[in-house]
């Protein structure tokens, strides 16, 4: 019997809205843990746990792999990594110290090492402003301390001037009210002060910025909700004290959920003014910091002074009406502000020239969803969607990217359940998002049409980020905060951490464009670029997996490797030109029906992964259904 070839290319990603019939041939109706690219489906990367020291997947064997990771710890602390964020070489990582705070550490070759926090000194009456690096000294009690950062709050240093300094290195005690002096003219009055220290609880958010010129003066900013922002340059932490007390409607509700004593006078509710300087959301936008608040108060700093909020300066706020979900400093000149019903953006150069426009009344973003590829990308009620730029400078409009596989985010909205974190890896075209029980969405952006694949990890992600590490390769670099405590670099390794990958998809109803001939199948061919020989399985289903029909069982095939994986070699005439480019897993198929799915599952530990990237199937036309 004469048989016929039918050949298509594997990519759509994951379709589960579309009818069947519809769906291309090479789209996939069922998938876990391969991703779309370039080429075809890729079963994902590993990832391993971190801290610093050598990465398990640097073993030879599996004895030093494991041994490599036995070694690796958790960050101290207790409950979940509350942040994880890449700055200056290092990963630095957040967690609850079980004392009421919450602490910092950098990753290093012995493991997680702590951030030493200061103090900031708050002054008045200042008539010579203070020099950073200085020594200040107390002139009553003689106490010392090193100056590191200096912020002026209000008024002009004629004895009017007030704000604080970050000190470190205190020795002595300072006494309140003694006049300060740096030893080259800083002369001021202290008022408080205070040990700086993370507070317990929130959810850390970051931004890596210079406003200071010089390529050496990148800072690290971030905010987690419970305590004032922080600017950090890799190893001193500076607190920003933006003189914030919050929206007023909030105050009830702040001060109920964190326990601060209030002071009942003839009925006025008296609080300190730092207790309500507790940022949400942190971002950038024309070398002016912006620090969301709760009520939707947006803060920014003056030009080029992050730590600096006086209007004569330029800083300034901006309401927006509604509850901030995330801050995205666009490419098309704009800070977009999303909320969680309403998405904004802010134009301009200064705050007196900043204007809020409005891109949307009605829906907003999830907080922590939104990620800026070549537009930002986020996730609402109605799916994933994207801000697009319009040709009228500065305005967007919205683009819906995951109606295929509606069903699953819609299962989510039905059971409440928010996403946790997103991801965006440029060097892949990608975009991730996150859910509590390990469940995600890989989203690839290299084609016209965006493709989406599910992903489940053994871990309950709580945070994630993407940065490099290594400023001359410039490689990408993932990390991922567990509930477990552990940090975890992603892509990274060829297992979870140790143990198997289990990964599948199934293909679409195929009908070789001829949905009412039935036909016979013999077999199938699918195409495999791999660099290490693995185990895959492959099952079949004819005719919409009707009982009726004769279905193929699960069997188990060895895949050689073959790869055309570009290696660099010195001498043309090293190459060997004998090793085989393509792989190729033949399944005899067996099958009759009118259309036609196969599934594919691997579960390896060892292996590299691997890219299906074709198939064919072979057939012969039987009769035509009546």
């Amino acid at each position: 019997m004469s048989q016929t070839p039918d050949t298509f290319a594997l990519m759509g990603g994951l379709d589960l809205v579309s009818a069947p019939i519809s769906i291309p041939p090479g789209a996939a109706v069922a998938a876990c843990n391969y991703e779309p690219d370039d080429q075809g489906y890729t079963r994902i990367l590993g990832y391993e746990r971190y801290d610093g020291r050598t990465a398990p997947s640097t073993g030879v064997d599996t004895a030093t792999k494991d041994a490599l990771r036995a070694l690796i710890e958790e960050v101290p602390g207790t409950g979940p990594v509350r942040g994880v964020w890449v700055y200056s070489g290092f990963v630095w990582a957040f967690r609850d110290t079980g004392a009421g705070t919450g602490a910092m550490y950098k990753s290093g070759a012995a493991g997680w090492e702590p951030v030493v926090f200061g103090s900031t000194m708050a002054f008045s009456t200042g008539t010579v402003q203070f020099t950073e690096g200085e020594i200040v000294t107390g002139g009553t009690s003689g106490a010392t301390a090193q100056i590191k950062r200096e912020a002026t709050q209000s008024g002009a240093y004629d004895g009017t001037a007030t704000g604080y300094l970050t000190v470190y290195d205190i020795t002595g005690t300072f006494v309140t009210g003694e006049i300060i002096t740096d030893g080259v003219g800083g002369s001021a009055t202290m008022t408080t002060l205070i040990s700086d220290e993370l507070g317990e609880g929130g959810t850390y958010r970051f931004v890596n910025h210079n406003f200071y010129g010089s390529s050496s003066l990148w800072r690290m900013y971030f905010c987690n909700g419970i305590r004032t922002a922080y600017e950090f340059d890799g190893e001193f932490a500076h607190a920003i004290h933006t003189g914030s007390q919050g929206a007023s409607e909030q105050v009830i509700q702040i001060l109920n959920r964190f326990g601060d004593d209030v002071i009942n006078s003839f009925g006025d509710n008296v609080v300190v003014r730092y207790a309500f300087d507790r940022p949400q959301y942190i971002g950038q936008y024309a070398d002016h910091l912006f620090l969301g608040f709760p009520g939707g108060s947006l803060l920014n700093s003056s030009l080029g002074e992050p730590l600096e909020y006086r209007a004569v300066t330029g800083a300034g706020e901006i309401g927006v009406g509604a509850e901030i979900t995330g801050l995205l400093d666009t490419a098309n000149n704009s800070l977009v502000v999303f909320c969680r019903a309403a998405i904004y953006y802010i134009t301009g150069t200064s705050s007196a020239t900043f204007v809020k426009n409005t891109i949307s009344s009605g829906a907003g973003a999830f907080p922590g969803s939104a990620q800026m590829m070549d537009e930002p990308i986020y996730l609402d009620d109605g799916g994933l969607r994207r801000l697009e730029p319009t040709q009228r400078f500065g305005d967007f409009r919205l683009g819906t990217l995951s109606g295929g596989v509606s069903p699953l985010l819609d299962a989510r909205l039905d059971a409440d359940d928010s996403p946790v974190c997103s991801l965006r890896l440029r060097r892949k075209a990608q975009y991730r998002i996150f859910w509590s029980d390990g469940a995600g969405l890989l989203m690839f952006m290299g084609r016209r049409t965006p493709e989406l694949m599910p992903v489940k990890l053994p871990i309950e992600p709580v945070c994630a980020c993407t940065g490099e590490l290594d400023d001359q390769t410039g490689k990408e670099r993932v990390f991922m905060g567990g509930a477990d405590g552990f940090v975890y670099e992603m892509e990274s390794g060829n297992s979870f951490d140790g143990a198997a990958v289990p990964a599948f998809f199934t293909l679409s109803w195929n009908t070789m464009r001829t949905p009412r001939l039935e036909k016979r199948y013999f077999m199938s061919d699918l195409e495999v670029d791999a660099k290490d020989e693995f185990a895959a399985a492959v099952s079949f289903q004819v005719e919409y997996n009707r009982p009726t029909q004769v279905q193929g069982g699960e069997r188990v095939f060895s895949v050689e490797a073959a790869t055309r994986a570009f290696t660099e070699i010195a001498n043309h005439q090293d190459l060997t030109w004998t090793d085989s480019v393509v792989g190729n897993l033949y399944v005899d198929l067996q099958g009759q029906g009118t259309n036609i799915a196969v599934t594919v599952l691997t579960e390896t530990t060892e292996e590299r992964p691997h890219t299906f990237t074709a198939m064919t199937i072979n057939y012969a036309p039987r009769k035509l259904k009546r």
